[in-house]
């Protein structure tokens, strides 16, 4: 049976102003034909408004967890004023009577359940990996490391002291490169480096030098266990992406849709 009162309807109103125009429909006696199914799973009836024909309105509990409110008005708003209006009547005790479900709502009850056969269907099917495309990716991954280890072996071979808010934009402009190859966290890793050193004046004091050695190390450990995580999904494409290493957080992960339903 449905059980709903005006507290319910005020929290799936869209806005207050929405609630507040629901309420105004049923005081005003706007509301026609006001029904529910045999089994208690839908509320359903007309609204007078601004067009010429009443506006066709209903509220679906189908599933309780997961109510669907529809109307042929043109508003935008779910569930919009008229919708609002007829669970307003309903919760304030007007009288329903006992109709069929509309055939028009039953087919749309069809097809919103063939949707979800389909969702579950392909959630359980096998995942495909595109191997030409994941080959291409990495292999683009695996060249921003060599670009990272190359900016980063550079810096050890000069030393930290030639860094200056000149010489950080430069190798900010190099690691944009890293973008393009897949990798956004190593290239957040760089930048947290050369951002030690931008806008900076005067005499750097030696906490800035000992955290730009940390991170240093850290992208040198990027370059060197990266590749080795990379090369080991090159040899097998069938290995699932490791989401949740420390490796896999450095470089970057592209979160794909499935991954995060599951």
């Amino acid at each position: 049976m449905i059980q709903i009162d005006d507290v319910f309807v005020d929290s799936v109103a869209p806005n207050a102003n929405a609630a507040k125009n629901g309420r105004k429909l049923v005081s005003q006696k706007k509301l026609q034909r006001l029904c529910k199914s045999e089994d208690d799973t839908l509320l359903f009836g007309e609204c007078t408004g601004s067009g010429k024909s009443a506006y066709a309105t209903s509220a679906d509990f189908i599933d309780p967890d997961k109510p669907v409110f529809r109307c042929s008005c043109p508003s935008r708003q779910f569930p919009c004023k008229h919708t609002l209006g007829l669970m307003y009547a309903f919760a304030q005790g007007q009288t329903f009577q006992t109709e069929a479900i509309p055939e028009s709502i039953l087919e749309k009850r069809k097809k919103a359940e063939k949707r979800a056969e389909t969702r579950e269907k392909k959630a359980a099917a096998p995942r495909k990996v595109n191997k030409s495309a994941l080959k291409k990716k990495i292999k683009a991954q695996l060249e921003g490391l060599d670009l990272l280890d190359t900016l980063t072996g550079d810096l050890i071979r000069s030393g930290l002291g030639v860094m200056n808010p000149k010489t950080a934009r430069q190798i900010e402009e190099q690691a944009k490169q890293l973008g393009n190859s897949y990798l956004p966290g190593a290239q957040t890793a760089l930048r947290g480096l050369t951002m030690l050193f931008r806008n900076t004046r005067g005499t750097l004091g030696e906490d800035v030098y000992a955290e730009a050695l940390d991170q240093l190390i850290c992208l040198s450990a990027i370059c060197r266990r990266g590749r080795e995580y990379l090369n080991r999904r090159l040899a097998d494409p069938e290995l699932a992406p490791d989401t949740d290493s420390t490796i896999a957080a450095w470089l970057g992960h592209a979160w794909q849709i499935r991954e995060m339903r599951d």
